[in-house]
């Protein structure tokens, strides 16, 4: 099921929170610079209005670039990170408007400076600063760099057009299950066509935990090639005992050679994704696999279900790809963006 047939409409948002979506209406925009703006009589710049009658003689910044929303592209109006920039601005308002009373935020609306809501009547009072204040998100990657909208509870459209889900072999996929079918079609031309390397990038709009499980993965296997006290390579201890969870978790017989297992488990991945695209992959799955690579944080599902499961099924991609000979390769992430980036696994020379 593609993305845009769901839309914003599935969410159930407390009285308190904005939360932002890509132009698709469907995924959020997580983990992205937020910056909150108290509007003035001027502008400083094109995108801020000048608002007649506001307290302020210009627009003020009230909070810097380490505020960010959440994984599920949410803001709390009344987030206690908030307060030192609403005291900086009242102090703000007190100096220049020394007879006005004093500024908790905007009438009607949740505030970080008590818990409920600023008195709506305060709105009609002449000495209740007027501040309008407004949410602008800043991602230079994206077109445009930054976009503004009122400070309001409820879900908000943007403008931004989300990148790709993931990207794979010059192709860019924007729905999970197109990409999951993509993976084990790749998987199973392996057998007979074995490419220098597999570059994946994928997007990661949610929490990072597969993230440390690639990082945790490529720092395994950085070392070379370790035995264990058996003389298994631990590449291939690691390949065994995922193996043995997919077998177990999706019912694969384990009579299967592991490049089998590896190929029927994407098969199923793939099924088993569109049967309800609002929830994640199993949780008994998940936290297996990531326990193998030695890490564990709670796995989440909807706000970041299609990226979960793209990125799960990257992991059991590399992981089957060691059955035929790959090993990882360096692992870089780019800051500047969403993006965050698998470098290529490359292949052991016979």
């Amino acid at each position: 099921m593609a993305y845009q047939n769901l839309g914003a409409k599935q969410w159930t948002l407390p009285r308190n929170m904005m939360r932002f979506f890509f132009a698709d209406g469907f995924l959020p925009v997580a983990r992205t610079h937020v910056q909150l703006v108290a509007l003035g009589k001027k502008s400083s710049t094109a995108r801020r209005p000048a608002v007649a009658g506001a307290a302020l003689d210009w627009d003020v910044e009230m909070t810097d670039a380490s505020f960010r929303t959440g994984y599920g592209g949410e803001i709390a109006l009344d987030d206690p990170l908030l307060i030192p920039a609403y005291d900086a601005l009242a102090e703000e308002i007190k100096r220049h408007h020394p007879y006005m009373t004093h500024w908790d935020g905007v009438p009607g609306q949740f505030t970080p400076e008590f818990s409920g809501i600023v008195n709506p009547q305060l709105a009609s009072d002449s000495t209740y600063p007027k501040v309008p204040l407004t949410v602008e998100l800043v991602d230079q990657s994206m077109s445009p760099g930054v976009v503004s909208f009122p400070m309001n509870p409820g879900p908000v459209v943007t403008s931004w057009k989300r990148p790709p889900l993931a990207t794979f072999d010059q192709n860019d996929f924007y729905n999970v299950q197109e990409f999951l079918d993509y993976l084990a079609d790749r998987y199973s031309f392996l057998s007979n066509l074995r490419v220098p390397d597999l570059p994946i990038n994928l997007i990661r709009s949610g929490p990072p935990f597969v993230e440390l499980a690639f990082h945790n993965l490529q720092l395994q296997f950085a070392s070379g090639n370790l035995r264990n006290r058996n003389g298994v390579l631990q590449e291939d201890e690691i390949m065994k005992r995922v193996s043995e969870i997919l077998s177990r978790d999706l019912r694969i017989p384990k009579t299967k050679a592991p490049a089998d297992i590896y190929l029927t488990a994407l098969r199923s991945l793939a099924a088993l994704q569109p049967v309800n695209p609002l929830v994640g992959p199993p949780e008994s799955l998940a936290r297996s696999i990531l326990d193998v690579l030695g890490t564990g944080p709670a796995i989440v599902s909807f706000p970041t279900a299609a990226e979960d499961w793209a990125a799960l099924g990257t992991l059991v991609f590399y992981i089957g790809a060691i059955a035929f000979g790959y090993r990882w390769g360096a692992f870089t992430r780019t800051f500047t963006s969403n993006w965050w980036e698998i470098d290529a696994i490359s292949r052991i020379k016979p």
